[in-house]
């Protein structure tokens, strides 16, 4: 009968009417409730689909570190290649400077043989010219032939002179501009080229290159050109106008064994926001979490907290930290003075009378009582007048509850680095010790005068787990910005008495500045 009552409820709440089961069936959906207090709602939708959100980035993270290792196999496939053609380049040069030396040699031994043979025939004509002297002081007739031997003689000069400078030209260097194509032919010849009429020793040396320039020899007549080089851009770094020993992130593949050396100091400040898990613990109490639901609401709190990071590899990244967090909850409890609770005590002496009542105010950090034994009627003038039956009087007492507790982060997280971005995902274990707690109460307008009990003070040491992202941007070549929204929920819960337990959870954004300690 109990399970037919409890099917026509749930049919019921489902076409939209509220109207409370009866009492059997409240006993038996309290006798099918867990006696853990677990209990499904919107807080633990919210984990799943934190969960969830992790996973994609898990997932994503994992593609693009896929995306990210063929992207470096295909830049060391293009500087292996690159290498390659440059050492065919330098062979090409030594085989075409090593020919130019052997012309260049052969041209020195023509020229000294035939400068040898031209003394030869120089001592020959001088010998002439004095025997031709000799005839024409014998002769007179013969200064016409001395005149036209000498016209001869002169050309022969000349002959050999343009010889010389070709023989020069084969064996000598010519450096020329390699004709830009935006250029017409003839702003490319007007460069100045230098001729020597002396044969050149060639000399081997590497290509040499300035910026995005390189110069190149050739094989054809021992040019020497000026090409222009691109630089890819995934190498270009606005830090290397700064500093040029700085150079684009090395798009390596490396693993979890093989240590990195490099250390972070990560000093942030933060908000947080914290709230609460009331579950019940026995029959009776399963009202108190929906009551503290619509009263109690957290605030947001700062922080600050220091870490230190390690890397084990490119990949991943080993912190421990220290950081002071606040969590702090305001409520608003309803109170009630019903008449037949109400105890009136006539001082003998004075005559006077004295009202005596009280309640105990529910929150997720417990209950604690109120009482009030000043002489405030809280019913008004004519209380001995008044029917048993008549109204409670109800009131408002303002709450505001606050947890100071030092956390020690540990964390590891995998790394992602997409210059100047780096993306991290991980997670941990924090371990929180409670520096003080505080719970303070006011009194609206018009309420009575109320005594309320100090609460039991919140000490010790929790355990929490933690999750989140991060987000880098590099400034400089040491120093980047973060920012890193994680989420945390309390393992161990930071109030438990035999009516309910409670186990804080919440978000905390972290904003800081990342500096690099090691070379």
């Amino acid at each position: 009968m109990e399970e037919n009552n409890l099917d026509k409820y749930f049919q019921e709440k489902l076409a939209g009417h509220t109207e409370e089961p009866p009492p059997a069936v409240w006993e038996g959906i309290s006798s099918e409730l867990s006696k853990s207090g677990f209990a499904w709602n919107k807080r633990y939708l919210l984990l799943l689909l934190l969960l969830i959100s992790i996973g994609g980035a898990a997932f994503i993270g994992i593609r693009l570190y896929d995306m990210d290792s063929r992207v470096a196999e295909l830049e060391n496939k293009i500087k292996t290649e690159k290498s390659e053609s440059t050492s065919e380049t330098q062979e090409k040069s030594t085989g075409t400077s090593d020919q130019n030396a052997q012309k260049a040699s052969a041209t020195n031994e023509k020229n000294i043989a035939g400068n040898a043979s031209e003394e030869i025939r120089e001592a020959e004509q001088n010998e002439k010219k004095s025997n031709q002297g000799k005839d024409l002081v014998e002769n007179p007739q013969g200064e016409d032939f001395a005149k036209a031997a000498s016209t001869v003689n002169r050309s022969s000069d000349l002959d050999r002179s343009t010889s010389k400078t070709d023989q020069a030209a084969k064996a000598g260097y010519t450096f020329e501009p390699t004709p830009n194509p935006g250029k017409s032919k003839g702003d490319s010849e007007s460069f100045l080229g230098i001729n020597a009429s002396t044969p050149i020793e060639p000399t081997q040396s590497q290509p040499n290159s300035t910026g995005n320039f390189e110069v190149i020899p050739t094989t054809s007549r021992s040019h020497s050109s000026l090409a222009y080089n691109p630089t890819l851009l995934s190498s270009i770094s606005p830090f290397s106008l700064v500093n040029p020993e700085f150079t684009g992130r090395e798009r390596e593949i490396d693993y979890f064994d093989e240590p990195g050396k490099d250390w972070y100091l990560f000093a942030y400040g933060m908000a947080n926001y914290t709230h609460r898990r009331v579950v019940a613990q026995a029959e009776g109490a399963e009202a108190i979490p929906n009551q503290l639901d619509k009263v109690e609401n957290g605030l947001i709190t700062p922080g600050a907290g220091l870490q230190l990071s390690r890397e084990l590899g490119k990949k991943f990244r080993l912190s421990i930290g220290v950081e002071y967090n606040q969590w702090i909850q305001e409520g608003s409890y309803s109170a009630q003075v019903v008449f037949s609770d109400v105890e009136v005590m006539i001082n003998t002496a004075t005559g006077s009378e004295q009202f005596d009542f009280g309640g105990s105010v529910e929150s997720s950090f417990g209950s604690t009582q109120y009482n009030s034994t000043s002489g405030e009627n809280p019913f008004g003038i004519g209380f001995e007048t008044l029917s048993p039956d008549a109204d409670p009087v109800e009131f408002n007492i303002q709450a505001r509850q606050q947890i100071n507790y030092l956390s020690i982060p540990i964390s590891l997280e995998y790394v992602y680095n997409l210059y100047p971005f780096t993306f991290t995902a991980g997670g941990g274990l924090s371990v929180n010790h409670i520096l003080g707690s505080s719970m303070d109460y006011t009194l609206e307008d018009g309420s009575p005068d109320l005594e309320i009990a100090p609460m039991k003070k919140i000490e010790g040491t929790y355990l929490a787990f933690q999750a989140g992202v991060a987000v880098e941007y590099g400034i400089s070549e040491r120093m980047s910005l973060r920012l890193n929204p994680s989420y945390r929920g309390w393992m161990t819960p930071i109030f438990e008495n035999e009516q309910i337990r409670t186990l804080p959870f919440g978000v905390a954004v972290r904003a800081g500045l990342i500096y690099r300690l090691s070379d």
